[in-house]
């Protein structure tokens, strides 16, 4: 930003820190940036599995005092908008996409391609009453991974996977890791719908899904999307009625550099043995 004016009181910092929220974090609470010699603030962010990572910043590191940009997934370059309501700008996050364009939905792709454990600093400028959020990456893998070295990946790059039902309110339940890309979930059925679906980080923008309504209404489903945002309002269904559990297991692997993806669940009897 070139500078001018001055941002009003509640705009600014009053510790002079900012904090930011990324889709890497399932704990979802802000991580504070470093103030840089030249007045902007930074953060090291890591792709990870998705080889996309999507955020906003927080002024004071307060969690109801958004910055985000003007429109969904926007650019480096863009300016800051707020600080708002985070209910109010939900959908609203930058995103450093580092997919090429056939795999990306985003509208600006190309420049930030990479690959997983690739590294970008982010940067908040302020001069006077304008705000920028820029990003550059500064380290590069020599190779793209090996589907061994995928799988091999740290928790914080692999993340953590949730089952978000309408029996709990679209609440996230955490599932376990039961072996290399395996998670499963022993969850009880409530009244009324039984959607749901998969995310990873706890993250509205890192859901998996089935690719149709054919797929939804499915007993066995075959294919899974994602990730990708809930725009496509596209659910699996469990069978089965209030009181009943249900075992959900989802498998994400990487076989010849394709991510592959598989759910299934199944009725559990605990009055059996």
């Amino acid at each position: 930003p070139g500078g001018g004016g001055v941002l009003e009181l509640g705009q600014r910092p009053s510790s002079g820190r900012y904090g930011i929220l990324g889709s890497w974090a399932s704990e979802r609470e802000a991580e504070e940036m470093s103030r840089c010699e030249d007045g902007s603030y930074s953060f090291i962010v890591t792709l990870g599995v998705n080889r996309f990572e999507c955020f906003q910043i927080c002024v004071d590191g307060d969690e109801s005092r958004i910055l985000h940009p003007m429109r969904p997934f926007d650019a480096s370059g863009t300016s800051a908008e707020g600080p708002s309501a985070p209910e109010e700008v939900e959908g609203l996050r930058w995103r450093i996409d580092g997919r090429g364009v056939s795999e990306s939905t985003a509208p600006y792709v190309g420049r930030d391609e990479g690959q997983i454990g690739d590294k970008y600093e982010v940067k908040l400028w302020v001069a006077g009453k304008y705000r920028a959020v820029t990003w550059r990456k500064l380290q590069a893998l020599s190779a793209e991974p090996s589907a061994a070295g995928v799988q091999d990946l740290s928790p914080a790059l692999a993340g953590r996977y949730f089952l978000a039902g309408a029996w709990t309110g679209w609440e996230f339940e955490e599932m376990t890791e039961t072996g290399p890309g395996v998670y499963s979930l022993e969850t009880c059925l409530g009244f009324g719908a039984t959607d749901f679906v998969v995310a990873r980080n706890r993250d509205w923008d890192q859901v998996f899904c089935p690719s149709s309504l054919t797929a939804a209404k499915a007993a066995s489903p075959t294919e899974v999307i994602g990730p990708t945002d809930l725009s496509l309002g596209l659910a699996w269904k469990l069978k089965g009625k209030a009181g009943e559990w249900f075992k959900v297991e989802f498998q994400r692997t990487f076989e010849d550099n394709q991510d592959l993806k598989r759910i299934s669940w199944r009725k559990v009897d605990f009055s059996a043995g």
